[in-house]
């Protein structure tokens, strides 16, 4: 399961923007990280598992409502027993 791919597709709009300049909150980013680590777990445990936290968020670019599509992908980079190391990243306009 090493390597498993995740990959979401959305759109955020006008009520995702909770800044000015149309900025979107990072709870709405975080929220969609816990959607495609729960898919991703049903992939690697079987069932729906939930992940308890996380030991690093870093937010390198902001995102916008635009009316635009965005690609959030998380992929298992290492798992030991119940620890999985995953990383996820959000690409806007994928297509």
């Amino acid at each position: 399961m090493i390597g498993k791919k995740v990959v979401h597709h959305l759109m955020m709009s006008a009520k995702d923007a909770h800044y000015v300049g149309a900025l979107v909150n990072g709870a709405r980013i975080v929220d969609q990280w816990g959607d495609v680590s729960t898919e991703l777990m049903v992939y690697v445990d079987g069932d729906i598992s939930l992940f308890l936290g996380y030991e690093k968020v870093e937010f390198l670019a902001p995102v916008y409502h635009t009316s635009k599509f965005y690609e959030v992908q998380k992929y298992l980079i290492e798992a030991n027993s119940n620890l999985y190391i995953t990383a996820t990243c959000i690409n806007p306009e994928f297509f």
